[in-house]
């Protein structure tokens, strides 16, 4: 990931790596969500979840990719999913801005 594409703001930080031509899906990887931002298990998982189902209807769009997801402290922050969403589209789109 050292070589490839960041983009972030207040609540994610988003990696891309180009990757080999052959593959033919992106690989999905989200860091855990640091127990100190927030306690509770159930509501780690739920942003887990509500952040895969982000990247997975945009997922046709970084073929040949491998993209890497990091939930910044900030992440509590965010009540629903409209704003997590909105938040990491916006991330998803300029990643590909600068990846062309």
């Amino acid at each position: 990931m050292k070589t490839g594409v960041k983009v972030q703001n207040d609540f994610f930080s988003v990696f891309a790596n180009a990757k080999n031509p052959e593959a033919k899906k992106s690989t999905f990887f989200v860091a855990n969500i640091a127990k100190k931002s927030i306690a509770k298990s159930v509501d780690r998982n739920l942003y887990k979840r509500r952040i895969k189902s982000v990247f997975i209807n945009q997922r046709d769009k970084f073929e040949n990719m491998d993209v890497l997801i990091m939930p910044g402290k900030k992440l509590a922050m965010l009540k629903n999913f409209n704003e997590i969403e909105g938040n990491l589209n916006n991330l998803l789109s300029q990643l590909l801005e600068k990846q062309l």
